[in-house]
């Protein structure tokens, strides 16, 4: 699981992310320029230039779906993380 979502942020780098959060705690925001690195299975996906992250642990996923353009994990509590570019 974690290759394929290295595989997608590799070709996501740079670009415009919109991050929804479905569940116990719902939003949505972007994040512009966005870079991201994994440590000790914790994903982060942050902005460049405004510093706005997110940090998710890989290990509360239990399920990932990749499309083209999209990326949705679902995740411990009934939290849904869908990534997708703009």
């Amino acid at each position: 699981m974690k290759e394929d979502i290295i595989e997608y942020f590799n070709a996501m780098d740079g670009k415009t992310l919109e991050i929804n959060l479905i569940g116990f705690i719902s939003g949505k925001f972007y994040i512009e320029n966005a870079e991201y690195h994994i440590e000790n299975d914790v994903l982060n996906l942050k902005d460049k230039e405004t510093g706005v992250f997110i940090e998710i642990n890989l290990n509360q996923t239990y399920q990932e779906e990749k499309e083209k353009n999209e990326l949705t994990l679902y995740m411990d509590n009934d939290l849904v993380v869908k990534i997708a570019t703009q």
